[in-house]
């Protein structure tokens, strides 16, 4: 096996076992992969998602700061870091941490999301809060 597909291998390896959400987005508008935590995060699959555009996930309840990091992301050709995102999940509303970048490989350009749920982090902080409050008094 030629040496760059035993790197494929391993990215893509690398890639499915991370706890943060990676979601690749072609410039063609085109959802082109979801890691396993991504799915989880947002509620989707590849296979829900399939051959779709992203606007089948933007049109959600709660992607309007994901649309506005994806679109800048595309026009500045930037980064967005540790954007703050409030996403709806069944029902919950979940705290993201967002971050994109726009990369270029072999010809092809893509919108990279890397995501962070940090609810149960806000949470606790929110408690911890709330009992330096509690103690104040």
């Amino acid at each position: 096996m030629p040496e760059q597909w035993e790197h494929k291998d391993l990215y893509r390896e690398i890639v499915t076992s991370l706890t943060e959400g990676v979601m690749v987005i072609g410039m063609n508008g085109k959802i082109v992969m979801l890691n396993p935590a991504a799915e989880q995060m947002l509620g989707l699959t590849q296979e829900d998602i399939g051959d779709s555009f992203v606007n089948v996930f933007l049109t959600r309840e709660g992607t309007d700061d994901f649309t506005g990091a994806i679109l800048d992301t595309i026009y500045e050709k930037g980064r967005v870091s540790n954007m703050p995102v409030d996403f709806f999940l069944e029902g919950e509303t979940r705290n993201l941490s967002l971050s994109t970048s726009y990369i270029r490989s072999e010809g092809d350009k893509a919108v990279v999301v890397v995501m962070n749920d940090v609810t149960e982090l806000n949470e606790l902080r929110d408690a911890q809060t709330a009992l330096d409050r509690c103690d104040m008094l």
